[in-house]
C-alpha cells in the first residue's frame, strides 16, 4: 500500500471529509510516517532491526498512528525476511 492508499484508508474509517482540517498530533503522525517510510526502504539489514526499535519508540510517544505502525512493522518484517532469504 503507498502513502495516498494509506491516508485515504485512514480518512475512510475515520469517516473524515477529505477538506477536514488535520490536527496537530495527525499531521505530525503523518509526518513521522512518511519519514519512516522513507527510512525503511533505504535502510540495510542492520539499519531495519533500529528503525524497528524507532517505531516503536514513535507509537509509544503517540508520534505514530495505529495504522501506520502495523503498516510499518509488516513492511519492515517483510524487509528483513527479504534480506534472510539472499543469506540462505
Amino acid at each position: 500500500m503507498n502513502i495516498v492508499g494509506y491516508i485515504e484508508a485512514t480518512n475512510a474509517t475515520n469517516k473524515t471529509p477529505k477538506t477536514h482540517t488535520m490536527t496537530n498530533k495527525v499531521k505530525v503522525q503523518v509526518e513521522t510516517f512518511i519519514d519512516l517510510l522513507g527510512a525503511v526502504k533505504a535502510a540495510s539489514l542492520s539499519e531495519l532491526y533500529e528503525l524497528e526499535k524507532r517505531v516503536d519508540r514513535h507509537f509509544n510517544a503517540g508520534t505514530l498512528s495505529l495504522e501506520g505502525f502495523f503498516v510499518l512493522d509488516v513492511l519492515i518484517m517483510e524487509e528483513i525476511a527479504a534480506f534472510n532469504s539472499l543469506v540462505k
